[in-house]
């Protein structure tokens, strides 16, 4: 009897720590908004390579980033250009508002709460995007720094409709003096 009530006990265990490692491998999951890819859209690969097909644009990146605030992760939407040491740029607000399309296109995580932009030009100095982002209309916009600009996914949700975003066609005439 006493072997009985032992391996009772030692079956209830188990099940319990199992319960609970499901439970918290479930939790993990949803937390960290891990998951397929929403359709639509286009990849973070896709996206960098089409910002980087700009005229004038050197290196670019597309791609999410979470910050944590204890176990809860905030993940942004980030579009990164770096310029050509030979281009310049006559029309920045058209440039900001491809880049923010492009980077709302990417589908691999959806951003909470800001979408971020940030222009690196020749000399290091900094495309003053707040201004830019001000004459497109965006009035959520802000900027801890020259050549950053982030903007709240809602009001890119209201501009541009769901996330993931349609894929953007490149505007003509952003960049001059290009090297590409």
């Amino acid at each position: 009897m006493t072997t009985a009530l032992c391996s009772n006990r030692r079956l209830r265990r188990i099940l319990r720590v199992t319960l609970f490692m499901a439970l918290f491998g479930a939790t993990l999951v949803t937390m960290t908004a891990c998951g397929p890819s929403s359709p639509g859209g286009q990849s973070e690969a896709a996206a960098s390579t089409q910002l980087a097909a700009v005229p004038g644009v050197d290196a670019a990146r597309v791609g999410t980033e979470s910050v944590y605030s204890g176990l809860v992760a905030e993940t942004s939407a980030v579009g990164h250009l770096t310029l050509e040491s030979t281009a310049t740029i006559p029309d920045l607000p058209k440039l900001l508002e491809y880049a923010i399309a492009v980077t709302w296109s990417a589908n691999q995580r959806e951003p909470g709460k800001r979408l971020l932009v940030s222009i690196e030009t020749p000399g290091g100095t900094d495309a003053d995007l707040l201004a830019a982002a001000t004459s497109l209309g965006w009035d959520t916009a802000l900027a801890s720094r020259a050549g950053f600009v982030s903007v709240r996914v809602d009001e890119v949700r209201s501009k541009l409709g769901a996330w993931p975003g349609t894929v953007p066609s490149a505007p003509d005439g952003v960049t001059t003096g290009a090297d590409k």
